[in-house]
């Protein structure tokens, strides 16, 4: 899995640089200075990943499928019926594609990531989350709780548990219209006040 994760993270940067991140706070990555040979391997790998509507994560999706290909490995892909249970397709797929979401503030969203993430819960089994969980709340405890955080994501990063791929954002139009919102001290975004002008 090494092999084909390294192969993968060198790709993205050919495939999409701007786009292309390095960890969970979206930091960009860099470009590739060396072109690595493509891997040869043998086997069969079982991706297992939503079903696409957004256009961009569909292409997201054919990119992945070409670079896994292109290494020898025989793909099959497996839709994953309801993404809020990841964990039910743990035992037949060895992969999974999907997109997360990183709330703001930055803090927040990292703390909230490492705690309910679908790709963590779809590769840890109960004992190895209630493991995961104990060193979250060791971090948080901390005296420096986000650099904490931020050591347990890259421990998870550089054991290849997730690779994070790309990066995309919404825009929202008309801001000037939309008064009242919040974002609450937990991070989420509060409506109660929210009102829009003409």
């Amino acid at each position: 899995w090494a092999t084909l994760a390294g192969y993968i993270d060198e790709q993205k940067k050919l495939f999409d640089l701007p786009r292309a991140v390095d960890n969970v706070c979206l930091k960009q990555a860099s470009p590739c200075l060396k072109v690595q040979e493509i891997p040869i391997l043998t086997g069969k790998v079982v991706l297992a990943e939503p079903v696409w509507t957004i256009p961009i994560l569909a292409r997201n999706a054919e990119w992945l499928h070409e670079v896994i290909r292109s290494t020898g490995l025989e793909l099959e892909v497996v839709t994953v019926p309801n993404i809020s249970e990841p964990q039910s397709v743990s035992d037949t797929a060895d992969l999974l594609l999907i997109e997360d979401v990183i709330e703001m503030p930055i803090d927040y969203g990292v703390y909230e990531w490492l705690c309910i993430a679908t790709g963590l819960r779809f590769g840890f089994n109960k004992v190895q989350m209630k493991k995961h969980h104990a060193s979250i709340r060791r971090a948080v405890g901390s005296r420096f709780p986000f650099g904490e955080l931020m050591k347990i994501e890259q421990s998870l990063r550089s054991g290849y548990v997730y690779l994070p791929l790309f990066s995309g954002g919404e825009t929202v139009v008309r801001t000037e219209q939309v008064r009242g919102v919040q974002v609450r001290n937990t991070g989420y975004s509060d409506f109660y006040r929210l009102w829009i002008g003409r």
